[in-house]
């Protein structure tokens, strides 16, 4: 992964580690692997911006299902006991809990050196409006639909 921002590496389950989005939308534990780019040009990430970067993706690993994602984010809590080292940071998902509409997911963030600390999200439903990672889209990113009129 570059240091100046990688697409992110998605594991699920006991599968092996892949870019591919659609691979990884199953009922399994997901795990990320990401390098961030910087937010803006020519100024390096600090590691606590990287960590919060990193832990904002929380979501993603804790809600996303084999029909997508279908929680939104209201809040994310950030606990480190030490900085990262380096460009590279993971999340684990640990867990999900959810109830009428509500969930709360935690995840483990670590390095190259090992857990550092922990993500919580609390989220809402959004059954109705699921992100579907194993739609393909276009070069910009619009998923293709078979009822879109393409010019």
């Amino acid at each position: 992964m570059s240091p100046e921002g990688s697409p992110p590496l998605f594991k699920s389950g006991d599968r092996d580690w892949t870019h591919d989005f659609a691979a990884n939308q199953n009922a399994d534990r997901k795990t990320s692997w990401q390098s961030m780019p910087a937010l803006i040009a020519g100024e390096p990430l600090s590691p606590f911006q990287h960590a919060a970067l990193v832990g904002d993706t929380t979501n993603h690993v804790c809600h996303w299902g084999s029909q997508g994602a279908g929680y939104i984010n209201t809040d994310m809590t950030l606990t480190l006991s030490r900085l990262p080292i380096g460009h590279e940071i993971g999340l684990r998902a640990d867990n999900a809990i959810a109830a009428d509409g509500i969930s709360i997911g935690t995840a483990t963030i670590y390095d190259r050196c090992g857990p550092l600390g922990t993500c919580v999200v609390t989220t809402l439903s959004n059954a109705r409006r699921q992100v579907d990672f194993a739609v393909p889209v276009d070069e910009d990113g619009i998923p293709f639909r078979r009822d879109r009129v393409r010019d």
